[in-house]
């Protein structure tokens, strides 16, 4: 039970994130690899988690909680109030996580499918490296080969493997 409230409190994975997207209707499919500083605390983790859901989770609760304060003020000011406190909320944690984020790093692949060609736009390779030096970190966490400095120091490692700023260039095929 507590490894599930972890896991959707910050995330499944303790060193990044990986999102799996379409990007348009003419994007087959999008990684993005995020990986966290070292040395991220699990407050800092369940922040950085929380900007990810909260535009979708707080436009949801945002619909419900106009619907019942409608039933009390007038829909107009009952709107107007669910559309500030949305948009107040998704400042404050925008706010909040950009000295985290703009720390993190980040490594994209896109995929292209149109009528004309396949195309691939960013760095498949190294999302694949990433992703795969990551399972291995964390299976040799999981098996206790590595204690909690070690880890750390694994980590630190790969975080400086990715490159601070990626721009996403075109591969050839």
């Amino acid at each position: 039970m507590r490894e599930l409230l972890r896991r959707l409190t910050e995330g499944s994975l303790r060193w990044g994130a990986v999102e799996h997207a379409p990007a348009s209707p003419t994007v087959w499919r999008r990684i993005t690899v995020t990986v966290y500083p070292p040395g991220v605390t699990t407050a800092e983790r369940r922040l950085l988690h929380a900007g990810r859901w909260w535009p979708f989770a707080g436009a949801v609760i945002g619909v419900f909680g106009m619907a019942v304060a409608a039933d009390h003020v007038p829909p107009v000011l009952a709107g107007f109030l669910a559309v500030a406190c949305y948009i107040a909320s998704c400042w404050a944690l925008h706010r909040r996580t950009a000295g985290l984020r703009a720390r993190s790093r980040t490594v994209t692949a896109v995929f292209y499918r149109t009528a004309y060609e396949d195309a691939v736009y960013g760095d498949p390779v190294r999302v694949r490296e990433v992703i795969g030096r990551f399972r291995e970190l964390e299976d040799r966490r999981a098996a206790g080969d590595l204690d909690p400095v070690g880890y750390e120091r694994e980590w630190g490692l790969l975080y400086d493997s990715v490159p601070e700023q990626e721009s996403l260039r075109r591969v050839p095929r």
